[in-house]
């Protein structure tokens, strides 16, 4: 691949029909989001789909329209894809979150008409499996039974509470997208048992709900700051998302609304709104 920018190295990927050039492109934790399906998998499944698409549409070739560099690290694709179907031409918006000449990932969002046909159409799908941050924990309500036998004493519990809040607080670990309950457990010495049942017990939450608690509470921190800057040119769902620790917009858009009621846009209306009450 030379010297070429990861962008033009993925588009070359594609029309080569390479798979394998195709995963070179990510990071070794690259992923694929659809932002249609609210649904990501690992780059290197992501490459096997790819493949699979290759064998189903030989004739397939993908076109770039102009480039929009929307941040640092964020370039906005617009493509069109031929040769799928007869007569018909498909199209959406590749946004590549780029870091060191690696794609770190890549959300896709399908126009109107291509979203639907790629719904009719099972050979277009990329059969996704859930991801793990997708898997729900057992209700709170049932932690007592679940945690009877773990043996962490109330003591115990508030030990990992303080250790728990210092790596929020102080360290932000909430911010890593790639963050689960066992990742968190080895980063903090302690057992995913014993730390899912604190989550659980003493937050009424489950992980991810616990986790995304904090991601939004960062995100309105960013919103107004952006608000009190009268300088600062407002920051796209996209970036706030990342920024905040999600992968995905559409995540990050259901958890905004889950914890507050409201979109960001409509969080960053009352923000000014509160404003001209004040004037």
């Amino acid at each position: 691949m030379g010297h070429k920018h990861v962008t033009d190295q993925y588009l070359e990927a594609w029309n080569n029909h390479d798979a394998e050039a195709i995963l070179a492109c990510f990071h070794p934790d690259g992923v694929y989001i659809d932002a249609n399906l609210d649904d990501e998998i690992p780059a290197s499944l992501f490459a096997l789909r790819a493949q699979e698409l290759f064998d189903c549409f030989p004739n397939m070739t993908v076109t770039i329209e102009q480039r929009n560099v929307q941040g640092e690290g964020l370039v906005a694709s617009p493509w069109r894809l031929s040769g799928v179907l007869p007569g018909k031409e498909l199209s959406g918006v590749d946004m590549l979150c780029i870091r060191d000449n690696k794609l770190q990932s890549v959300q896709v969002y399908f126009n109107h008409s291509t979203g639907r046909l790629f719904a009719k159409v099972p050979s277009l799908h990329l059969n996704y499996q859930p991801h793990q941050s997708d898997v729900k924990e057992h209700d709170v309500s049932d932690s007592a039974e679940k945690y009877r036998t773990s043996g962490l004493t109330m003591a115990g519990m508030q030990s990992i509470q303080q250790t728990l809040e210092t790596a929020m607080v102080r360290d932000k670990v909430f911010l890593q997208p790639e963050l689960s309950l066992s990742r968190l457990a080895d980063q903090l010495s302690m057992s995913t048992n014993h730390l899912s049942q604190v989550v659980n017990s003493l937050y009424h939450k489950n992980f991810y709900e616990f986790i995304n608690h904090h991601r939004i509470a960062f995100a309105k921190q960013l919103l107004a700051k952006d608000h009190a800057d009268d300088h600062a040119q407002p920051q796209t769902s996209l970036v706030l998302s990342l920024e905040s620790g999600f992968r995905s917009t559409s995540t990050f858009y259901s958890a905004f609304k889950k914890e507050t009621g409201l979109t960001p846009s409509e969080y960053r209306q009352r923000l000014i709104m509160a404003d001209e009450t004040e004037c």
